[in-house]
């Protein structure tokens, strides 16, 4: 039975990626960060991921280098996927600290320990469409010069850059996948759809909210995070280790979103929505756009959700755990 490890288990991306190694016969470790002792492990995961007796929840973080070394020792698993994230954008002494310890020092702890193994897993990074942020190029593809412009989009691309050391210097099996922006009914708040979702689906039950939105013209490349789960295992199954940008090659504009959701709720938006001034970020992509030429030519990989069909989703389950 192969064993995998996913650090950073908790978010969609780790429990899509959770259910697509169980279904294929793995045993899964699921790394996850105990926000409070007192949560318990149905709280953190579905009954469905717990039920599995090869899913095995591990308790730590990656932030703490010495706990990653010890693990994937321990556990010397056939593949490791990376997804932890920090989304720092802005720069300051503590943010920099925080996002450099999880999307650049855990890194180097498992890099470290997969080059001092006689047998090494293979890895799997979660890089990010951000290091191409400030770039005049559209649409973006492996060759295409990172200029990040933000702390996590350094992070990450500096992290790209160690992964590529280590392949070379150690020969270990190990590739990043340029990531953009990916969503589902799992997603956190933090992003814009969501929020968008959510406040739409919490009018429609006569709750008075108003959403405050920055740049409605902004656009982004928005895909399914499942299908996401399936290009990362696709990049660990190849003969070679390569990086691959992994989205759709169509981007919508954010009024385009709340069109969409409004409307299927029967609502106009206008009437919720303001307009926020503040929300404008400083540093944006004018068209962050994936080529996805490499993967689906080397790998076979496709996107098989249009991004209105995953809307749809988000809708569905909003509507179905919506609590008054």
């Amino acid at each position: 039975m192969k064993s995998a490890l996913i650090l950073g288990a908790r978010g969609q991306d780790g429990t899509y990626l959770s259910e697509l190694l169980l279904a294929k016969g793995y045993r899964v470790h699921a790394l996850y960060r105990p926000v409070e002792p007192s949560l318990s492990l149905r709280s953190l995961f579905s009954a469905s991921l717990l039920s599995r007796p090869n899913f095995l929840p591990v308790a730590g973080t990656v932030a703490d280098a010495m706990y990653i070394r010890d693990t994937v020792k321990a556990l010397s698993p056939d593949e490791i996927y990376y997804l932890s994230s920090n989304h720092e954008l802005e720069f300051s002494h503590l943010n920099y600290q925080r996002s450099r310890e999880v999307n650049l020092d855990g890194l180097a702890s498992v890099l470290s320990v997969l080059s001092e193994s006689p047998n090494p897993g293979r890895l799997f990074y979660a890089s990010s469409s951000n290091v191409f942020l400030k770039t005049e190029c559209s649409p973006q593809n492996e060759t295409t010069p990172h200029a990040p412009g933000t702390l996590y989009g350094l992070f990450k691309s500096t992290a790209m850059s160690l992964i590529a050391m280590y392949r070379e210097k150690f020969g270990i099996y190990a590739c990043s996948g340029i990531l953009y922006n990916h969503e589902s009914p799992r997603r956190s708040d933090f992003f814009l759809p969501k929020k968008i979702v959510s406040t739409a689906v919490a009018v429609k039950f006569g709750k008075d909210l108003k959403l405050r939105i920055g740049d409605l013209g902004a656009v982004r490349d928005w895909g399914y995070a499942g299908d996401f789960a399936r290009a990362m295992w696709l990049m660990l199954q190849a003969e070679y280790p390569r990086d691959y940008v992994v989205g759709t090659g169509i981007v919508h504009s954010v009024e385009w979103v709340l069109d969409f959701v409004f409307t299927e709720l029967n609502l106009n938006w206008r009437e919720h929505v303001i307009f926020d001034s503040d929300m404008v970020r400083q540093i944006d992509s004018k068209d962050l756009r994936a080529d996805i030429s490499r993967i689906g030519l080397e790998l076979g990989w496709q996107p098989e959700y249009h991004f209105a069909d995953v809307l749809k989703e988000m809708i569905k389950y909003e509507i179905e755990n919506f609590s008054f």
